[in-house]
């Protein structure tokens, strides 16, 4: 997502757009993803979780053309380091579940999904989303939030709306094809958030 580590504090050049339409800028974001998939040559990984366009990104057909020259040749790249690259729904207007799955019927691309179960929260809502979604879901990101901010709260902490007995029913639906990964935020003064993830995990898995 950024070149930097501070989370794309340090400037806008930091950020990490595959869907750019400056040739230039985009070819060196590319390299950066480059980069972290050459990491699976020392620490092997399944997959490559990518964004299409950054936050709150405006839709524009050249913006899938230049996500599709990006995902062409990271494709080939990843690939050859036994890599599989998922697209992730995101909130802004190329990568909602539908426009994800515009974007591999015009391209013909054959990537897989990613489901976020907090950004489908925020967009259309989970059911929608995952319908959109599941025939192509690998993987998944699970955190909440009150259906407007990204938070990325732990679940089932009363902080989010996300209605966790459903969605992890739903989720169940396909319990043989996908993971479920926790993509939580930082709680500062949080003691043993590793242990607190954990048990939380525990308790989602029994909801399915």
């Amino acid at each position: 997502m950024y070149t930097d580590t501070v989370w794309g504090r340090s400037g806008p050049q930091s950020v990490i757009n595959i869907a750019e339409l400056d040739k230039g800028k985009r070819i060196a974001k590319v390299d950066e993803i480059k980069r972290a998939l050459e990491i699976s040559e020392h620490i092997p990984f399944r997959y490559l979780i990518q964004h299409l366009g950054v936050s709150r990104e405006e839709f524009d057909e050249k913006k899938l053309d230049a996500a599709f020259s990006s995902l062409e040749e990271l494709g080939v790249f990843a690939q050859q380091r036994k890599v599989e690259i998922l697209l992730e729904n995101t909130p802004n207007e190329l990568s909602s579940a539908d426009r994800l799955k515009y974007f591999l019927g015009v391209t013909h691309l054959n990537l897989n999904y990613c489901f976020d179960i907090g950004h489908a929260h925020i967009a259309a809502g989970i059911d929608s989303e995952f319908e959109s979604m599941k025939q192509r879901i690998r993987s998944t990101h699970i955190h909440d939030n009150g259906g407007s901010d990204d938070s990325h709260f732990f679940p089932l902490q009363d902080k989010g709306t996300i209605n966790w007995n459903e969605a992890m029913k739903l989720l169940g639906t396909h319990a043989d094809q996908y993971p479920l990964l926790l993509e939580l935020r930082e709680v500062p003064g949080l003691e043993r958030p590793i242990e607190q993830a954990k048990h939380i995990a525990d308790q989602l898995e029994q909801l399915i």
